[in-house]
Order: structure tokens, then C-alpha cells, then sequence
């Protein structure tokens, strides 16, 4: 069932919804975030930050700006499960990519999980791929993979061979665990099967 949902942009006073959102929709996933939206994106240069709601209530959001010269980085996109895959995540996406674009960023970017399976499907159907991964305590030490996507220049053949790559491996139920620098320079996904799974 299709739905009409608008998208507004907001600021500060709505941060509140904001978090209850975002723990309503990562707490499922059995993640814990453990910094108030409000300081994840305080003094955030070209910050935009996007709600989506459907008769008035709040059914996802999304939050991004600087995060060095030239990189745009998407923090949060949350959206709760009865509006996934109604084309939600991609707006929000979308809305990020045209502002920063506009403002002459030269890369986007954002971080997920594996056990958020549908944000690396999201993300590498509109051309983003695994770029770096992370741990840190702020995530309790649970892989973080980052996904990026060039925005001043078309998709080269090798990203776009990779993207397939790892949209295949994904569907067969592989995660992502690591991305390397392989011989030539290009940066190769390691996958492997997934071990163990968490609720999705």
C-alpha cells in the first residue's frame, strides 16, 4: 500500500521526535545510539535535517551535512517499518545528494551496519559503495561500514562492476567485513557469509 508522505526540513526544537524516532527505529535492530541527535549534529556546517510524516505524524527522518572539505555526510536515516520500501529511503537520500551537490560537495557519504540490511541495499541501488569500515566505542565496537558515491563526476566502469558485486553477495545472504586497497589501487569489498544474524 502506497502512502502519501510529505518531507519538511526542521531544526533544533523538533530534535526531541527526533531521538524517540531514532531509538524506536535502531532499537529494533537491538542498536543503542548513545549521543542526543542534537550533539551528534551540533555546529554541523550545511546541516539538513529532513522528517517525514504522514498526516502529521512521524514516520522517518533523516539528518546530514559537512563532514570535512569537500564530504557530505549523512548521519542518521531512520524510518519505521511499515513505510520501508515505499521509496521513503531513497527521497531522503535524494534530497541530501541535490543539497549537497548544490553546494559544490565533491563526495557523499554515511555509515551502516550489517545488521541494518536495508540501508547497504539502499545505498548501493543509488550508486554508493563500501568504502572503509570502523569500530569504536560510540558503537559498542560493531562494525561500521561507510558507503560513498562521488557527486561532481559520472560512476567509473570499476565502481560499477563492484556495486554489482556486492549487491550479488548481499542478496545471497554475505556480509560485508572489511574493504581493502587490491593491486592497482582500487579499492576491493570483503565479504564473507554472515555468522550471525540479529533480528530484522
Amino acid at each position: 500500500m502506497a502512502f502519501s508522505i510529505e518531507i519538511s526540513e526542521v531544526g533544533p526544537a523538533e530534535y526531541p521526535l527526533l531521538d524517540v524516532l531514532r531509538d524506536t527505529v535502531f532499537g529494533a535492530f537491538g542498536h543503542r545510539s548513545h549521543n542526543p541527535i542534537a550533539a551528534a549534529l551540533a555546529d554541523r556546517p550545511d546541516l539538513l535535517t529532513l522528517i517525514a510524516h504522514l498526516e502529521g505524524n512521524p514516520v522517518g527522518f533523516s539528518a546530514g551535512g559537512r563532514r570535512k572539505p569537500g564530504t557530505y555526510y549523512v548521519n542518521f536515516l531512520a524510518i519505521l517499518p511499515e513505510y520501508r520500501r515505499q521509496g521513503l529511503g531513497r527521497r531522503l537520500m535524494e534530497r541530501h545528494e541535490a543539497a549537497a551537490r548544490a553546494a559544490g560537495y565533491k563526495q557523499i557519504e554515511f555509515n551502516t551496519f550489517n545488521h541494518f540490511p536495508s540501508m547497504p541495499r539502499v545505498g548501493l541501488a543509488l550508486g554508493y559503495r563500501p568504502v572503509g569500515v570502523e569500530q569504536h566505542a560510540r558503537t559498542d565496537f560493531d562494525l561500521q561500514i561507510r558507503f560513498g558515491k562521488p557527486l561532481q563526476s559520472p560512476p567509473r566502469r570499476q565502481d560499477v562492476a563492484e556495486i554489482e558485486r556486492v549487491q550479488e553477495a548481499l542478496a545471497r545472504g554475505e556480509q560485508i567485513v572489511g574493504v581493502v586497497r587490491a593491486e592497482g589501487g582500487e579499492l576491493q569489498t570483503l565479504l564473507r557469509p554472515a555468522i550471525q544474524s540479529r533480528s530484522q
